[in-house]
C-alpha cells in the first residue's frame, strides 16, 4: 500500500512538471496575491511607511527614556524599522538580479 501511495505521488508530480514544461502559460499566471503584497511593500517603503516608522521611533524612544521600555527593545524596534524600510536594498544585496515589484 505504501508503495502504491508513493508511486501515485511521484506520477502526480511528474504530470505537474510535464504540464509546466509543455504549457508554460500555466506556470506563469497572473499573481493577484503578489500584486497586493507589492502594494503593501510600496506603502511601507513610501511616505506612509516613513510616517509610521517615525511615530514608532518617537513613542519607543520616549518610552525608553522614561523607563517603561528597555533600551534593548528600543534598539530591536529600530533594527526592525531599518529592515522594513531597507527591504528592497537587502533583497538586491542577496540577489542582484531579483526583479521584485518593479523597483519597490
Amino acid at each position: 500500500m505504501k508503495l502504491t501511495k508513493n508511486l501515485n505521488l511521484m506520477m502526480l508530480t511528474l504530470f505537474a512538471a510535464a504540464l509546466m514544461v509543455f504549457i508554460p502559460d500555466l506556470s506563469i499566471a497572473d499573481d493577484p496575491l503578489g500584486d497586493k503584497l507589492c502594494n503593501v511593500a510600496g506603502w511601507m517603503t513610501g511616505t506612509t511607511g516613513m510616517t509610521i516608522c517615525m511615530g514608532a521611533v518617537i513613542f519607543v524612544g520616549v518610552g525608553a527614556f522614561f523607563g517603561k521600555i528597555t533600551w534593548g527593545v528600543c534598539l530591536m524596534t529600530c533594527a526592525g524599522i531599518v529592515c522594513i524600510v531597507g527591504s528592497a536594498e537587502i533583497v538586491t544585496a542577496i540577489d542582484p538580479e531579483a526583479t521584485g515589484c518593479g523597483g519597490v
